[in-house]
């Protein structure tokens, strides 16, 4: 799922809210070689990687996240079960006094590889997550997604669902603590 840099990948999102790294080696010289690359510097295109046709993932790193982490992730699909993702989104951070800190935002299905929503990161990262930040980072989902049409959804439908997932998965994180 990983190797294969499917923009629809369904671990590659939970993994990068994780701020996942992955491990690279290969056998170079009589000896194993390692490297370390963030996930979200991983994936250049659909189906492609900066792994080297030498190389094997052999480790997904990230720390254990704190106390006060939350995560959610949603997803869209055609069918119930082995589903390839329509959109998928997963949000998380840190919820302390009442602040959303450390906050990362990941979307799958939505670009040319998954991505590391930047913008609506910045938009939550350091706010109180309340309905005004919660309506900001909507409409900065809307600017990090590209989303194309294909055969599982229209760019409309997808953009829509972006912005709807995001709305759900903040409400979700905000009920949580309440």
């Amino acid at each position: 799922n990983i190797c294969n840099a499917s923009p629809a990948g369904d671990m590659i999102i939970p993994l990068l809210v994780l701020d996942a790294v992955v491990e690279l080696a290969s056998w170079q010289d009589g000896a194993v070689h390692t490297r370390l690359v963030p996930l979200h510097e991983f994936f250049t295109a659909p189906g492609k990687t900066v792994r080297q046709a030498h190389e094997l993932l052999t480790a997904i790193i990230f720390d254990q996240p704190a106390d006060t982490f939350v995560a959610r992730f949603r997803k869209s699909g055609p069918r119930p079960a082995l589903e390839i993702a329509t959109v998928s989104i997963g949000i998380g951070g840190r919820l302390e006094n009442g602040l959303f800190k450390n906050v990362r935002v990941a979307m799958g299905a939505v670009a040319p590889t998954p991505l590391r929503a930047r913008r609506v990161e910045a938009t939550l990262e350091g706010r109180p997550l309340d309905a005004a930040g919660i309506q900001a980072a909507i409409t900065s989902a809307g600017k990090d997604a590209t989303p194309i049409d294909d055969v599982r959804a229209s760019a409309w439908y997808r953009d829509h669902l972006v912005r709807v997932f995001t709305r759900e998965v903040l409400n979700d994180v905000l009920e949580s603590r309440n």
